[in-house]
C-alpha cells in the first residue's frame, strides 16, 4: 500500500492495476481538496507510465456527489493521460448525480479506454487485474470509514 499522506486518497498497485480510493474529508478546505486532486493527477501520470501497471481504477464511491470545476478538470485530464496511453481507466461510482458527471468527463476525454462502473470487480476485471480479492465491506463504505480501520 501506498499513503499519501494527509490527503483525501490512497494509491495501491493490486494485481497489476494502480486502485486510487478518494475518501470524504469535511475538514479540508476546497482549496486543499483541489490541491489533492493535483497531486493525484500527477501520481496518476507516473503509473500510466509504469511497466508494472497495466491499467487504473478511481474509486469515488466514497465521495458522493458530483465535485468541483477544478477537481473535475484534473479527473478529465487523468482521464485524457490514461486515452493518451492507451491504458483501461474504470471509474467506480454509485452516486447517480456523480456518475453522470464522470460519464461526461470519460466521454470527452477517454471515450475509447474509459468506462464507469458501480461494480468493483467489473471495474477491476475491466482494467486487466490478474486477480479479483473479496469486495470492499458496503459497511465499512457506508459509514465513510476506511476499509480496515475502526
Amino acid at each position: 500500500m501506498e499513503a499519501e499522506g494527509e490527503a483525501n486518497y490512497t494509491v495501491d498497485i493490486e494485481h497489476g492495476v494502480a486502485v486510487v480510493r478518494v475518501f470524504r474529508r469535511p475538514e479540508l478546505l476546497p482549496s486543499a481538496v483541489v490541491g489533492h486532486a493535483r497531486a493525484l493527477r500527477a501520481r496518476s501520470e507516473e503509473l500510466s507510465r509504469s511497466e508494472d501497471v497495466r491499467g487504473m481504477v478511481l474509486d469515488l464511491r466514497r465521495v458522493g456527489g458530483p465535485v468541483s470545476p477544478e477537481v473535475e478538470e484534473e479527473y478529465r485530464a487523468m482521464a485524457g493521460e490514461w486515452e493518451a496511453t492507451g491504458q483501461p481507466l474504470a471509474i467506480l461510482s454509485i452516486d447517480p448525480l456523480q456518475k453522470m458527471q464522470v460519464t461526461r468527463i470519460l466521454a470527452t476525454s477517454a471515450s475509447r479506454f474509459g468506462a464507469v462502473f458501480t461494480d468493483r470487480n467489473e471495474a477491476r476485471r475491466f482494467v486487466g487485474a490478474t486477480s479479483i480479492d473479496p469486495a470492499t465491506s458496503y459497511h465499512e463504505l457506508l459509514a465513510g470509514t476506511r476499509p480496515g480501520s475502526k
